[in-house]
């Protein structure tokens, strides 16, 4: 008996060597403890035991346990726990399967397996007290044992609090770094950007360019000269010839959207020549992530 107490507590010193540094809510337990034999060996108990935690509410424990008294027996246990309630206290159900050893002239070994109930509680996060009671519900043996009561404190090499979440980044909402309406003077049923016209585009492409990231959206306008019809498809194409001025800036071309509006959205008059000057625009919205 002394020999098996000694080398659970080997076992258990051992397992208290495991580094702390185990991840929070999955991590190893060990302890020692004492309890009660019930049945026809009867007897005080002392013991270890080594236990993992593979998350909150589940863990698997081996434990050894040995009697103090002239009646010895001694029980190896693998004991599965799950958590019905609590978190600092905690009522766990319990379930499992012994290898009972009983020593005498008519002593007899076999298997039994077992449910139960146990109440934990964390006196610390890493410090537990435990009070469990299993009864044996089958045995392949013929003693007569009924149950056992157990009072044990482990260590918890982890945390049985739910890892904290790591704080997420705050999400910035991309900003806008620039709106300029181009007045790009396109001739009539063209959309070949005119060199005096390109000045304005290159500081939309060098906005692009100080900000890494950015994107663009270049949206053209006509005035209500010809049908509607053709104006939409006008107005796309020019907004496509100010995207091709920017990519040969060095702008990156998927970073430009562009669409046309036609003659749907004029921003003045279209019966006088200034006000279908005025409509006759390319808008260029730069979005990116503020410093």
């Amino acid at each position: 008996m002394k020999n098996r107490l000694m080398a659970t507590i080997a076992v258990s010193a051992l397992a208290m060597g495991v580094s702390a540094a185990a991840q929070a809510d999955a991590h190893a337990y060990a302890g020692a403890g004492v309890g009660y034999i019930y049945g026809d060996n009867s007897g005080n108990t002392i013991g270890g035991q080594v236990g993992y935690h593979f998350n909150k509410d589940i863990s698997a424990e081996l434990s050894y346990y040995d009697t103090i008294s002239q009646n010895e027996a001694d029980i190896t246990s693998l004991t599965g726990a799950y958590r019905l309630w609590g978190d600092t206290t905690q009522i766990l159900g319990l379930v499992g399967l012994s290898n009972v050893n009983m020593e005498g002239q008519n002593a007899d070994n076999g298997i039994a397996a077992s449910v139960g109930v146990a109440l934990s509680h964390y006196i610390t996060d890493q410090v537990e007290v435990r009070a469990s009671v299993q009864s044996l519900v089958w045995q392949h043996f013929d003693e007569d044992l009924d149950a056992t009561a157990t009072l044990a404190l482990n260590y918890h090499f982890g945390t049985h609090q739910e890892a904290d979440v790591a704080d997420e980044p705050e999400k910035v909402a991309p900003a806008v770094v620039m709106t300029k309406t181009l007045h790009a003077h396109f001739s009539t049923d063209k959309s070949i950007v005119r060199a005096d016209d390109r000045v304005e585009i290159v500081s939309v492409a060098e906005s692009m360019k100080q900000n890494p990231g950015s994107t663009a959206t270049i949206v053209g306008h006509t005035d209500s000269t010809a049908s509607e019809e053709y104006n939409q498809g006008l107005s796309e194409r020019r907004a496509e010839a100010v995207k091709n001025v920017m990519v040969e800036e060095g702008v990156n071309p998927e970073a430009i959207e562009t669409s046309g509006r036609g003659e749907l959205e004029p921003v003045a008059e279209n019966d006088t020549a200034e006000g279908r000057q005025e409509n006759r625009r390319i808008e260029a919205v730069v979005t990116g992530l503020p410093e």
